[in-house]
């Protein structure tokens, strides 16, 4: 060894070289060292020798120091002598093979294995986030996506405490919704805090609000710093004290500058923190998840909402594609096809609603999707009247990619616009019918007079016998303007309780002595109550009328029915007044088997002069008379007729109300 020391070649390698230089022997004892091997050591040269080279590093190949012949390299990290990490990238030549002498040249690499460290950290934390942001894609339920983001956040960051909460836009208000830490943090800061639960809403002032969407994360070494003052510096000392946490961060989940929900982390003394772009990042990823889950969630309120309305609607409501196929239906009308909402998907609208497929209803679908404009059409199908409204539904370029169809049923609601019309038009003939009657009754008045003046003072025959004439003609003419006084309710009338089974049976007197050959009368008094009240004499003309023309309708015979009955409110449909009844209603049904009214002037019969008979066999009046007596006593008439099948003329009138038992 001392010769070796000796040796100018060995002094000038020892003395020259760049890097920390240590002499070994083949058991790895220290025999001599360059200044720099001491100075990255830490330890004076002479105290240096005699110690070996494993006890200044943490480890060292097997075969260290080798087996001579060769270079052995490897990396090892020099013991922390003065708390600093130092990594050493170690190469190891043998210069005297025989007596087993090495050189261990030393390289300080630390900076090149913290760079190359970190740039495995930063990787990894980046291919970590690339699976949370795999993770978030799948997921839709608010519980799985709070419990995956603070599962994600525990194994991204380590933290031993992490929260996650919910903002509340409607409250303002944060709702702390998970929280992940040991039992024994947990307690130890609901007693600190004096808290009954952890899952509390918190509300968050505008200032506040503002400084979390605009600081997306925020690292501070107490709570107190961190929540700027809400929680008190007593109490964050104590939960740093108890849960051994040194610094926090805060994390804003933001997304198109509306807050979603926050969480916080607490980490340990001497735990490193994740790099703040990193959590920005996964906030970001975060933020996106929670918009789209409330966008969901908004989406399927929306869509439950609609639902609601739509099956709300008691008509027929179908979504339709360009071929009539059903692509979506409300409850009303599974009900009424007698198929579920599903089943009715696929059906093509003609199989359910009877529209042929060569109909007006697909050509109005057809123009529909063509030209993108609204539709109607009106069907018969049944006896009943439809309504077809066909609405385009657009999409991408204004382009109409399905149709609403709405069916509903006017039939009633047509019958009701027509008796309107029809009772618009009888008040408007009863006004014109009365001023006329009133005038010309004047006229009457002074006719009769002076004719019966005449007769007192005529002594000729063939005289009187022309007054007698003049009399009888004004007389008959008086009659006429009686009917149209009441058809336009100007008449006087009497108004005393009536018995109408009683009045029935006194008109069916007449109407026996009156009929023709092969006509029978049938009467069936169901109502237990018949009492009235109003004029004897103008009900008992109305019924006289009435039961004359079902006479009149059967020329080759056949049978009247006279059925009288309590009704509650009449639904019926047919041309009256629009007056509502009383809910104790008593019904006089008149009905003949003769030939039937045709539907064309079925809306006219009840018109002052109006008559299909011959000229010379009526006058009009009849029915117009009947129609307004029954409409002074506060009634209404309802027909009911078809061509060849006989009618039936309803008349209702309010029960008085003494009379109830």
């Amino acid at each position: 060894m001392q010769n070796l020391i000796r040796n100018p070649v060995y002094q000038a390698l020892l003395r020259n070289a760049t890097r920390p230089v240590c002499v070994v022997d083949r058991e790895g004892i220290i025999f001599d060292v360059n200044e720099k091997f001491s100075h990255l050591t830490g330890i004076h040269k002479e105290k240096l020798n005699t110690k070996t080279f494993k006890s200044l590093v943490d480890s060292t190949p097997e075969n260290f120091p080798g087996d001579g012949g060769g270079e052995n390299v490897f990396t090892t990290r020099l013991k922390n002598f003065e708390n600093r990490e130092t990594w050493l990238g170690s190469s190891v030549v043998c210069i005297d093979e025989e007596n087993g002498f090495y050189f261990v040249f030393l390289k300080d690499i630390t900076e090149h294995i913290l760079f190359e460290s970190g740039l495995e950290y930063r990787n990894k934390q980046l291919n970590y986030l690339t699976e949370f942001a795999y993770k978030l894609a799948g997921l839709s339920s608010e519980e799985d996506l709070n419990k995956t983001i603070v599962e994600c956040l525990k194994e991204f960051t380590g933290a031993p405490l992490i929260t996650f909460s919910n903002y509340d836009v409607s409250e303002s208000m944060l709702q702390l919704s998970r929280v992940d830490t040991s039992r024994a943090v947990i307690r130890a800061v609901m007693k600190l805090g004096n808290l009954r639960s952890f899952k509390r809403k918190v509300p968050i002032p505008q200032d506040k609000y503002k400084i979390m969407v605009e600081e997306i994360v925020e690292i501070n070494d107490s709570l107190t710093g961190l929540t700027r003052g809400a929680v008190p510096e007593v109490l964050s000392g104590l939960i740093t004290k108890v849960s051994g946490l040194t610094h926090f961060a805060a994390i804003s989940y933001v997304s198109s500058g509306q807050l979603m929900g926050t969480s916080l982390l607490g980490f340990t003394s001497g735990q490193p923190l994740p790099l703040r772009e990193h959590l920005m990042t996964f906030a970001h990823l975060a933020a996106v998840s929670l918009r789209r889950r409330d966008a969901e969630k908004a989406l399927l309120k929306s869509r439950e909402r609609l639902r609601t309305i739509i099956d709300s609607f008691t008509d027929i409501l179908f979504v339709l594609d360009k071929n009539g196929n059903i692509e979506a239906s409300n409850k009303f009308s599974s009900q009424l096809f007698g198929y579920s909402i599903k089943k009715l998907k696929g059906h093509s609208f003609s199989e359910v609603t009877g529209y042929r497929k060569d109909g007006a209803g697909y050509k109005v679908l057809k123009s529909v999707f063509e030209e993108g404009e609204f539709r109607t059409m009106t069907h018969e199908q049944n006896g009943k009247v439809y309504r077809g409204s066909f609405f385009p539904i657009f999409g991408e370029k204004k382009r109409v990619i399905s149709a609403v169809l709405h069916i509903q049923d006017i039939t009633e609601r047509r019958e009701l616009r027509e008796r309107l019309y029809q009772a618009e038009k009888m008040n408007t003939v009863g006004q014109l019918a009365g001023g006329v009657a009133h005038d010309f009754n004047n006229q009457l008045s002074g006719i009769i007079g002076y004719t019966e003046l005449l007769k007192t003072k005529s002594k000729d025959p063939t005289c009187d016998r022309y007054l007698d004439k003049i009399l009888s003609s004004a007389n008959n003419a008086a009659v006429l303007t009686r009917q149209l006084l009441s058809y336009a309710k100007k008449g006087y009338r009497e108004d005393v309780p009536i018995d109408i089974h009683k009045l029935l049976e006194e008109v069916l007197e007449l109407v026996v002595q009156t009929k023709t050959e092969g006509i029978s009368v049938v009467k069936s008094f169901y109502a237990e109550n018949s009492i009235v009240k109003g004029d004897p004499n103008l009900l008992q003309n109305a019924f006289l009328n009435l039961m004359l023309n079902a006479r009149d309708a059967m020329p080759d015979g056949g049978r009247i029915s006279v059925i009288t009955a309590i009704r509650p409110q009449s639904t019926a449909n047919g041309s009256s007044s629009d007056k509502p009844l009383s809910n104790n209603t008593l019904e006089v049904l008149i009905r003949d088997e003769g030939m039937g009214i045709p539907g064309e002037i079925l809306g006219r019969i009840f018109e002052p002069f109006f008559t299909t008979k011959k000229e010379g066999e009526g006058t009009g009046m009849g029915l117009a008379s009947a129609y307004g007596t029954i409409d002074t006593h506060g009634g209404k008439i309802f027909v009911k007729s078809k061509e060849g099948s006989g009618s039936d003329f309803s008349v209702m009138l309010p029960l008085l109300k003494d009379s109830f038992r």
